[in-house]
């Protein structure tokens, strides 16, 4: 209907648009606030269910090392795909206790505040989401005050890029180490 109203307003230059005025904005935000739609979630994976996903990777290979980075950073740090992926190595700060990452663009952070995160080192090593990201550090030469993505693509050959993944290529990662084991 807005669109309308701009089409017809080019014809007619003193025709107003009624869909920008106040009363219709909050009419339809009224209308938003009570129709709410279900969210489906899914269900948080439980550490038997990460230590089996686990067990499915190669760890003698380079994609194996940055999908368990990507499992646990996201599993002990709560974070979002999409956060995940924008993730730069600038953003991670290696403490002695763990590591402390500054969220810069996340889906609940409306005012661009910023979120930092602290990720500790854990007891079990295999859960270890900070050694994790040493060992990927480590594989890829990472310049940890660069501005470069933390997680990139690997190759058909196995090879390391500087390609950053997309939010939806970590979906696929997470589904398919799980999808793996069963």
């Amino acid at each position: 209907i807005s669109k309308w109203h701009e089409v017809a307003a080019n014809n007619n230059p003193g025709m107003a648009n009624p869909c920008k005025t106040q009363l219709v904005r909050d009419t339809l935000a009224g209308l938003r606030r009570q129709n709410k739609r279900q969210v489906v979630k899914a269900r948080p994976l439980l550490v038997e269910q990460i230590e089996q996903i686990l067990q499915g990777l190669d760890m003698e290979t380079r994609r194996g090392l940055r999908d368990k980075a990507v499992l646990l950073l996201g599993w002990c740090g709560a974070m979002r795909r999409s956060e995940l992926a924008n993730l730069t190595w600038s953003q991670i700060k290696f403490m002695p206790e763990g590591l402390q990452i500054t969220i810069t663009q996340a889906k609940t952070d409306r005012q661009g505040e910023g979120q930092t995160i602290g990720v500790p080192y854990q007891a079990k090593a295999q859960l270890c989401a900070v050694r994790a990201i040493l060992d990927w550090a480590k594989v890829c030469a990472a310049d940890t005050q660069s501005d470069l993505p933390v997680f990139t693509r690997i190759s058909h050959n196995g090879n390391y890029t500087r390609t950053a993944l997309s939010g939806q290529a970590v979906g696929n990662i997470v589904n398919a180490c799980a999808a793996r084991v069963g």
